[in-house]
């Protein structure tokens, strides 16, 4: 299990920072059917306390890349990030697994088709600058407290809200979103971790490997975040080199495949 955990971590690292989406897409779908008797209440915060520290690691590879978010865009995305992931938190501690489950791939299947059906601004990256007016700072903010209700209510980091918009309504180009999107799930996740760890659990599974019991905090087991982190350290900065090579519609296409697939998955298993 040990081994699993880590090996599940290095495909996290690479796709965490390639698309900037922090691998709750993969996290959750894959601790479900790892702990199937864990309910989703401790799942999330596994999720979400892996995507914290990638999206550290992965925001501090970006800057030393060349690619430094600005502060202009990166604090009202994390303000309302914050107050999303406080709401989404406490609502999920309210609901079912099963509804849980079935938000968490319904979500999926709304950004796929956003993300193929909507067309993007074709902007040289040479030319680009970010721009910060009243329209861009409101979209940003609306999707970053969207985006962060979902995060807190099913695991994932956010950013499944946050790229389409950068991508298709600001026209930023593909290479600095995965920048944009970790930066603002960093501060995101933590205000979340917050929510499940300070949280009194009932009836939750605690994994069978060492020292998982002493690292419960909450409905956060640190453990399973910890292991799996220890995985994506090693192929973060692979995800951020191939985020500077691939071509925006490439980038698209790939991102729409991958949650149709979880999510049909999700659906799948949860109707059966």
């Amino acid at each position: 299990m040990l081994l699993i955990l880590i090996i599940i971590g290095l495909a996290v690292g690479v796709f965490s920072a390639f698309f900037g989406v922090g691998g709750g897409v993969i996290l959750v779908p894959t601790l479900y059917a790892l702990f199937p008797r864990m309910v989703p209440q401790a799942v999330i915060p596994c999720s979400l306390g892996v995507i914290f520290l990638n999206s550290c690691l992965n925001t501090y590879n970006f800057a030393k890349d060349g690619r430094k978010p600005s502060l202009k865009l990166v604090t009202p995305l994390g303000i309302f990030i914050v107050l999303g992931i406080f709401l989404g938190g406490n609502l999920a501690q309210q609901l079912s697994p099963r509804v849980i489950k079935m938000i968490f791939g319904g979500m999926l299947a709304l950004v796929a088709a956003k993300t193929l059906f909507t067309k993007t601004k074709k902007i040289e990256l040479e030319n680009w600058q970010l721009e910060t007016n009243p329209r861009v700072l409101f979209l940003c903010s609306l999707a970053a407290f969207f985006g962060g209700m979902i995060a807190g209510l099913t695991g994932l980091g956010g950013g499944i809200i946050i790229v389409p918009l950068l991508i298709t309504v600001i026209g930023m180009p593909f290479k600095w979103v995965p920048a944009y999107s970790n930066a603002t799930m960093a501060i995101g996740t933590f205000a979340g971790l917050c929510t499940y760890a300070l949280a009194t659990p009932e009836n939750i599974m605690i994994p069978d490997f060492p020292l998982a019991e002493q690292l419960q905090w909450g409905y956060w087991n640190v453990g399973i975040s910890l292991l799996i982190f220890s995985g994506a350290i090693f192929t973060s900065k692979l995800g951020v080199r191939l985020s500077g090579q691939v071509s925006q519609l490439a980038a698209k296409r790939l991102f729409a495949a991958l949650l149709i697939t979880v999510s049909a998955k999700i659906f799948y298993t949860t109707l059966l």
